[in-house]
């Protein structure tokens, strides 16, 4: 299995409600790596929980940051979980997937303060003339805009192109304002001296409209 080049034009992917051996059930949203899968080797994401189902996407053998949703179901011997990662969606044997320990939230004892800085960053775009950056994570868009300003937008809308898969975007709000980002995989893109393989048009804020480049950085 090859990795996508598409990697987050296909953000949109979204697992279907299908029928199942088994009742599909909540379970809390943790957060995972990939594990015992070949270096030379990606894991599926399918559209559905078992195999019968298309693969829509591939994960790195060695992923981090693999977010489950809450949503497991059984077929046959396997146990499958719903999870998102890089924009991605989809269901994973959990077989290859290991509980991050690091990664996981404290068990409520006392109320955390709230950090608009993403932790796991998955892409970072650029821009100049004047300069810009935006890191975009699975669940959310982090803004540092022409005018310096700083916010955090959570990811509430992700689409991929009905006839090009290699264009997706992604938006949220914020304070009732939008903020849109287009994506594109592109041979090269290119802002100063350095080449990325996305390029982006973002609306920031319904106030400004910025273009530049992208390029992927796991964490």
């Amino acid at each position: 299995m090859k990795l996508f080049s598409t990697l987050l034009a296909t953000s949109m992917l979204v697992a279907m409600s299908l029928p199942l051996s088994a009742a599909q059930v909540d379970q809390q949203s943790r957060v995972y790596s990939v594990t015992r899968i070949n270096p030379n080797d990606n894991l599926n994401v399918r559209s559905g929980p078992g195999t019968q189902y298309p693969v829509t996407a591939v994960l790195p053998f060695n992923g981090k940051g693999v977010i489950a949703t809450g949503k497991q179901a059984t077929q046959g011997p396997n146990t499958w979980t719903h999870v998102t990662w890089a924009g991605v969606e989809g269901w994973v044997n959990q077989h290859y997937l290991t509980e991050d320990e690091q990664a996981l939230p404290t068990r409520p004892q006392a109320v955390k303060p709230k950090t608009t800085t993403p932790k796991r960053v998955v892409m970072s775009c650029v821009g100049i003339e004047p300069r810009w950056n935006i890191h975009i994570s699975a669940t959310s868009v982090h803004v540092i805009d022409p005018e310096k300003k700083s916010y955090t937008v959570p990811v509430t809308f992700r689409q991929q192109s009905a006839n090009h898969s290699s264009i997706a975007v992604i938006g949220g709000r914020k304070d009732q304002r939008m903020t849109q980002l287009f994506l594109q995989k592109v041979e090269a893109c290119s802002v100063g001296n350095a080449s990325y393989p996305y390029t982006i048009t973002g609306a920031l804020d319904e106030r400004q409209v910025v273009s530049g480049c992208c390029r992927v950085i796991n964490q």
